[in-house]
């Protein structure tokens, strides 16, 4: 038995060795305020984050566009963080901060290691008509993937891109948990991740606070060998826009942090698909509940175990069962609002969400 635990603690030892941060920015090493000098894009700023302005031809302002589009700020239990002003200005187009170093990180990970992650937290105090966010991972060849907050209800979607194709307008898929599109959270971080995986050409796209993984095609092979193509990683983009004719109401202060990439020799359990079919089996009624939610499913699928999160991912109760098919989940000590049930199942993890009113 010690020889078995032996062998599975060194087997854990070499999964932790091959598994590398490459490249981890915080923001914490850097004095308060403006993140560069020059918002054309030509002279990196701080940690060698470039910027850059862009005003609407149509609508030229010379107040539009200035160093104080980007801002290293203190936030609360978090440390610094950089902070992306609202475009509260007619004229204001587009906001980029950028860095063109990825590979240089890239070429240094254990042979093997071909699958990339990306990680970052996002913050949003709200959501406006006009404002869209961004985030960007391009290679040389062309844009690999896109993160998108959109405008108005800051619904969170994706999308894949393929050489030749540079287009920093792209929107893509919305995700989806139990048909419902899932939106960002406003005043509250949240962590997105990304996993390309250069071996199997799949792309993986996280929300870990959910337990939400889905994975796609790329639809083309990548190529790491640089003699016909390379789709090594090379740019990293946060891009914010809006329509450059107007002022949006209550437009959004936008904040990053723990951007974080590493190379892995694994990729993530993908939870969308084989959950979301598994959700589909149990109803809850009523809908929004005032006190009592009761939880059923005409399969006889048993329930060992519900966990209730609210819509940051912050676990706020666990309660077992014994096997029990049919539940009465009391909610009545729960603030008005959304939450996600996750019910554990021998067949996997459900999870639906419900109203407390």
């Amino acid at each position: 038995m010690k020889k078995l635990l032996l062998i599975i603690t060194t087997l854990l030892g070499v999964y932790n060795l091959t598994a590398q941060v490459l490249y981890n920015e915080t923001f914490d090493s850097y004095n308060w305020g403006n993140v560069g000098t020059d918002i054309t894009g030509a002279i990196p700023g701080k940690g060698g984050w470039y910027t850059k302005s862009v005003i609407g031809s149509f609508s030229p302002n010379p107040a539009a566009g200035a160093n104080t589009d980007y801002q290293i700020i203190a936030e609360p239990n978090k440390g610094n963080v950089v902070e992306i002003p609202p475009m509260n200005l007619v004229g204001d187009w587009q906001r980029f901060l950028y860095r063109t170093d990825l590979k240089t990180y890239w070429q240094q990970r254990t042979p093997g290691n071909n699958v990339l992650k990306l990680a970052f937290d996002v913050f949003c105090t709200s959501f406006d008509d006009w404002t869209i966010i961004r985030i960007h991972l391009f290679s040389k060849e062309g844009r690999l993937v896109t993160y998108a907050i959109n405008p108005e209800v800051g619904y969170i979607s994706r999308s894949i891109g393929n050489r030749n194709n540079n287009s920093i307008g792209a929107v893509g898929s919305v995700f989806m948990l139990n048909k419902t599109p899932i939106q960002l959270p406003v005043n509250t971080w949240t962590t997105l991740e990304v996993y390309i995986d250069y071996n199997s050409n799949k792309i993986y796209f996280s929300i870990p606070s959910i337990n939400y993984t889905v994975v796609e095609n790329a639809g083309y092979n990548f190529d790491l060998s640089g003699v016909e193509h390379d789709d090594s990683p090379v740019e990293l983009m946060f891009l914010k826009s809006k329509y450059p004719d107007v002022v949006p109401v209550n437009a959004t202060t936008t904040r990053f942090d723990n951007i974080n990439i590493s190379a892995q020799n694994t990729v993530p359990v993908v939870t969308v698909g084989l959950n979301e079919q598994l959700a589909e089996k149990f109803n809850l009624y009523p809908n929004p509940a005032s006190s009592v939610v009761n939880i059923t499913n005409a399969e006889n699928m048993q329930i060992q175990q519900i966990t209730v999160y609210d819509v940051a991912g912050k676990q706020l109760s666990t309660q077992n069962y014994n096997n029990e098919t049919e539940i009465q989940l009391n909610v009545e000590h729960l603030a008005s609002g959304t939450y996600m049930l996750h019910l554990q199942t021998h067949q996997g993890t459900a999870v639906k969400k419900m109203v407390k009113k």
